[in-house]
């Protein structure tokens, strides 16, 4: 495995796949402009710095989020939309299109904040091996390890 690389796993075949099909030459025969979505963000009442996001028809809600693109783009690539696709996202009541990306680069998008304001970093995945915490029964006071196990 080379420095940087996550190990594969079910989650990471996904984006690779994703990638994959991003590389994949055009097919020139048909010369037509890849699909596009728009959505709406408005900010969420009562929850400061976060958004809704909906469908640029309004009938279907996306997601709440802290980076409403780039998480409104990992449920569209789970609804089987082409990672080809071109995704806007305007606020509501606003015209201009405020942030434009394919659905497929956005959806392993995350935003990270930085000594120097917010950044775009690939998402990472935690590796199935990472030791899960046992439970703690509250009423016993006893952890458990699942379906009733306790530590030895």
């Amino acid at each position: 495995m080379r420095k940087g690389e996550v190990p594969a796993t079910a989650a990471t075949v996904d984006r690779t796949s994703i990638v994959e099909q991003l590389r994949k030459p055009a097919d020139n025969s048909a010369q037509s402009a890849p699909a596009q979505l728009s959505i709406i963000v408005a900010p969420k009442i009562g929850m400061p710095g976060y958004f809704d996001a909906w469908l640029d028809d309004g009938s279907t809600w996306l997601c709440t989020s802290r980076s409403p693109l780039l998480d409104a783009a990992r449920v569209l690539i789970g609804l089987g939309h082409p990672p080809q696709t071109i995704l806007k996202a305007r606020h509501r009541g606003a015209a201009n299109v405020s942030l434009r990306a394919r659905l497929g680069l956005a959806a392993v998008l995350i935003v990270e904040e930085s000594a120097h304001g917010p950044i775009f970093r690939r998402q990472r995945v935690a590796p199935q091996s990472a030791v899960v915490a046992p439970c703690v029964d509250l009423n016993e006071g006893q952890a458990t390890l699942g379906a009733g196990r306790t530590p030895k």
